[in-house]
C-alpha cells in the first residue's frame, strides 16, 4: 500500500488517501485513491505479463470506443498501475436488488458484447494477450479437467477416467471446431460490469483471446448467481443474435453451439468455484455452488453434437447431490446449521456462510449401532436407533456438554446480531451416532432459541430440513 500511494502521490502531484477494496477472484488487489475532489483505483497485480495485457486492451477497447476504464499510469516494474474510477455498484448488484434500471442495462450489455467480440477483433494484436492467443484444444481441456481435479474428485464421485477423457477431447474437438476469429472476452459476467451513469463499463478482460461467438454470452447468461429466469435467458439469447446479425455474422452455427458452450461454461467454473471455495475458503465462491449445479442439471438434458454419454451421466450424479452445497442463509436472524457427516467421506463440513469457525464434535468414541446387523441399514433419524442412542448413557453426557459450548455461542451470536454458526456432528460414516446427535442438537436449539433458524444437513444422507 506504501508502494501504491507514493506511486499515486507521485502521479497526481500531491497529497493523496488510499483505502483498500474488497478483492474477488483474481490475486490482484485494489484500492480507492483519494486525491483533492477526485478519486482513482490503483491496482496492484503480481504477475506483469497480466498486467501488460490488462493495459493493452483497455488502450485497444477504448480506443475504438468502448467503456472501459481508462489507465492513467503505469509503475516503472510494471506491477502497479492506476485507473479511473467507475464506482462500486457492479450489474450483479443491480440483479440481486431487482432494480428497475437493470433491464435497461442489460440491453445495453447484449448489444454491448456483439461489438466488442466482432469490433474488438479489428487490429488486435494476439500476441499481447495474456499466455493464450486464441482458444485452442490444450486450453479447453485445461478447463475440462480445472472442473475434474478442483470440482468432480473433492465431490466423492468415482468416475472412469479413461471414459470421461474421451467426453472432454469430444468437447474440446468440437469447440475447436467453431469460426474462432472473434474476440472473446472470456470472463464476461455481470460482476464484471459497473455501472457508471447509468451505462454499463467492463471490466477484468486481461483473460481475452480469439474465440468462437456463444462463449461470453452464456457466461453472462448462465453466471450461477445472476439467476435470469430460463424465459429471460431465450429472450436475451435471440437480442444476442440479432445484435450479431447487424454485423453480418449468420448465427445458426452460434445457435447450434450455444448447448454445448452452456455445458462447457457450467463444468469451467465449477472448477474455479471449487478452488476458490473448497481451497481458498471465498464465500462467494461456495455460494454459487448450488446455483451452477441447478444449470447443470437442466443442461445435461439436452443432445449435444458429439459423443458425450458418460459425462452427462457423470453430471446428473453431480446434480442429484445439490442438497450437499445449498445455502440456507438470511441475513434477518441468525442460522445454525447442524451437520451430520464422515469423517472418512470428506471431513469436517464446509462453511458456506463466509463466517467460518464453529463447532466439529466427534462422535467416534459413543458406541456404534451399526454394528447390530439389524440397524446397519438404519440411520440416527430412524426409532430403532433414536432409541438405543436415548438409553446409552455416554450419548447423553457427551450431548449435555457439547450442547453447552453451543449454548454459550449461540447466546453471544445473538447479542452480537452475528448471522451464521455452524456446528457439526461427525462419525465414521455419517450415518447412525452423528444423524443421532445432529437431530438432538436441532431439536434442542430451537426449544430453547425459538428465534433461532435452525437447519439440519445430514449430508451423507443427503437429507436437508429447515426450522424457521
Amino acid at each position: 500500500m506504501k508502494n501504491l500511494l507514493n506511486f499515486a502521490e507521485q502521479f497526481l502531484g500531491q497529497k493523496a488517501e488510499i483505502k483498500p477494496l474488497a478483492g474477488a477472484g483474481s490475486n490482484r488487489k485494489y484500492f480507492r485513491v483519494f486525491c483533492g475532489e477526485s478519486t482513482y483505483v490503483g491496482v496492484i497485480g503480481e504477475n506483469v505479463d497480466e498486467n501488460e495485457a490488462f493495459i493493452y486492451l483497455a488502450e485497444h477497447l477504448g480506443r475504438i470506443g468502448k467503456r472501459v476504464p481508462k489507465v492513467l499510469a503505469v509503475s516503472d516494474d510494471r506491477l502497479m498501475y492506476l485507473q479511473t474510477d467507475l464506482g462500486d455498484i457492479s450489474l450483479f448488484d443491480l440483479l440481486v436488488k431487482n432494480d428497475p434500471t437493470t433491464e435497461k442495462v442489460i440491453l445495453q450489455v447484449v448489444e454491448d458484447l456483439a461489438k466488442i467480440e466482432v469490433e474488438g477483433v479489428k487490429d488486435v494484436d494476439p500476441c499481447r494477450f495474456f499466455g493464450i492467443q486464441r482458444m485452442d484444444k490444450r486450453s479447453v481441456l485445461w478447463d475440462l479437467n480445472y472442473f475434474k481435479y478442483s470440482f468432480l474428485k473433492c465431490a466423492d464421485i468415482s468416475v472412469d477416467e479413461s471414459l470421461l477423457e474421451d467426453a472432454f477431447d469430444n468437447m474440446a474437438d468440437y469447440l475447436c471446431s467453431l469460426d474462432g476469429s472473434y474476440l472473446l472476452y472470456r470472463d464476461f459476467q455481470s460482476r464484471n460490469m459497473m455501472i457508471n451513469n447509468d451505462y454499463p463499463y467492463y471490466i477484468d478482460f486481461q483473460g481475452a483471446r480469439l474465440g468462437p461467438l456463444g462463449y461470453d454470452i452464456v457466461s453472462f447468461l448462465y453466471q450461477a448467481k445472476a439467476n435470469f429466469s430460463p424465459e429471460l435467458k431465450q429472450r436475451y439469447l435471440a437480442l444476442y443474435y440479432e445484435a450479431l446479425k447487424k454485423y453480418g455474422v449468420n448465427t445458426d452455427k452460434v445457435a447450434e453451439s450455444i448447448n454445448t458452450f452452456i455445458l462447457f461454461r457450467t463444468l469451467q467454473v465449477l472448477g474455479a468455484y471449487g478452488f476458490r471455495g473448497f481451497f481458498e475458503k471465498k464465500a462467494h465462491f461456495l455460494q454459487s455452488i448450488a446455483p451452477a449445479l441447478k444449470n447443470l442439471g437442466e443442461i445435461v438434458e439436452h443432445d449435444f453434437p458429439f459423443e458425450c454419454e458418460y459425462l452427462k451421466r457423470v453430471c446428473r450424479e453431480l446434480a442429484s447431490r445439490i442438497t450437499k452445497y445449498e445455502c440456507d442463509l438470511k441475513e434477518s436472524k441468525l442460522t445454525v446449521t447442524v451437520s451430520s457427516f464422515s469423517f472418512l467421506k470428506g471431513g469436517v463440513p464446509t462453511d458456506f456462510s463466509g463466517n467460518g469457525g464453529g463447532f466439529a464434535f466427534d462422535c467416534r468414541a459413543i458406541y456404534n449401532p451399526g454394528r447390530e446387523e439389524a440397524l446397519k441399514t438404519l440411520t440416527g433419524m430412524d426409532r430403532e436407533v433414536s432409541e438405543l442412542l436415548d438409553a446409552n448413557a455416554d450419548m447423553q453426557d457427551y450431548l449435555v456438554h457439547a450442547f453447552a459450548l453451543v449454548d454459550k455461542s449461540v447466546k453471544k451470536f445473538l447479542e452480537r446480531d452475528f448471522s451464521h454458526l455452524m456446528v457439526g456432528f461427525g462419525c465414521s460414516g455419517g450415518q447412525h451416532r452423528s444423524v443421532y446427535s445432529a437431530e438432538r442438537c436441532a431439536k434442542h436449539l430451537k426449544a430453547k432459541f425459538p428465534q433461532v433458524r435452525v437447519v439440519i444437513n445430514h449430508r451423507e444422507q443427503n437429507v436437508k430440513k429447515i426450522f424457521e
